[in-house]
């Protein structure tokens, strides 16, 4: 069973002493999409979650300038059952924002926004034993909470947005998920939606959606087993907006394709997982993002 999680990235403005411009890079939250099969049982875990991107900045006077972004996250989160058909998550992200703009390092550490959230098993038969083709069908929403730093300063200046632990905003979260599995063989698609709302500085980061596809195939001898997946996901970002103006240079839309493989050990599970973005445009292309890689530590119980 695959839990559905929740990180989408953030694309802001930027304005500095030097220059002004009107993009920066993506900031920490992004969608993971990951599968978790054991259906019906609790689970706490950790990730670790990084991703990078190179943006280039026009400045005042035509002359070009690239700036490099690096997001570590390390996410505790947790599922339970207070239902055999209702699934509760919960997210705690901490975050590590770098960026390095002519050499200088800028950086913030700490923790960024909660993510609280359900599922209903709108359909369900994996856990039955007379059905050969198991189907699963999730449905969802939930809360983002507005609990990561977004008031940062260095210096005196208040530190662009993509750098901000948090988005200082109150987001809604909906999602579902469709499973099918004939034996060890089995397809997902899931799909996740972000409605933003504006935060207390008057910026309104964009609606964000996502749509993943991903075939898995299970192996299991004993207590140990394999699940080996390959997945393709699309994500779509609307323009954000400031004071109620449309920022031009934000939004856009990336196309990725990655593989994965976990590892289960009775009630342990140790994963890792890798994307590469095959086409994006994002900030009318001005920012390029790179390989995405997950690692996981999960414990059922």
């Amino acid at each position: 069973m695959k839990q559905l999680f929740g990180a989408m990235a953030i694309c802001l403005l930027l304005v500095s002493n030097s220059f002004a411009c009107e993009v920066c890079g993506c900031a920490a939250g992004s969608v993971y999409s990951g599968i978790l099969p054991r259906f019906n049982k609790n689970f706490v875990g950790a990730r670790y979650f990084y991703r990078s991107f190179k943006t280039q900045h026009i400045t005042t006077d035509n002359s070009e300038l690239y700036t490099k972004e690096y997001y570590h996250t390390w996410d505790l989160y947790a599922r339970f059952y207070p239902h055999k058909r209702v699934q509760i998550f919960a997210s705690l992200p901490i975050n590590h924002n770098r960026q390095y703009d002519n050499g200088a390092l800028v950086s913030t550490t700490g923790i960024g926004d909660i993510q609280l959230w359900a599922n209903y098993a709108a359909i369900q038969t994996s856990d039955s034993s007379l059905s050969k083709i198991k189907h699963l069908l999730l449905l969802g929403g939930g809360l983002k909470m507005a609990t990561g730093e977004s008031n940062y300063y260095r210096n005196g200046n208040l530190l662009n947005p993509n750098l901000q632990l948090g988005s200082g905003s109150w987001d809604l979260l909906f999602n579902y998920m469709y499973t099918m599995r004939i034996k060890g063989w089995g397809m997902q698609a899931d799909g996740y939606a972000k409605i933003t709302t504006t935060n207390p500085a008057g910026f309104k980061f964009g609606n964000r959606f996502s749509q993943a596809f991903r075939g898995f195939y299970w192996y299991q001898k004993n207590k140990v087993a394999l699940l080996t997946h390959i997945n393709a996901q699309y994500e779509f970002a609307f323009k954000d907006k400031t004071l109620g103006e449309t920022l031009i240079e934000s939004g856009g839309h990336t196309l990725s394709a990655g593989a994965g493989l976990d590892l289960y050990l009775g009630r342990f599970i140790l994963g890792v997982q890798a994307q590469q973005p095959v086409y994006h445009k994002q900030a009318e292309n001005l920012i390029t993002p790179n390989t995405r890689i997950l690692g996981q530590f999960t414990v059922l119980f």
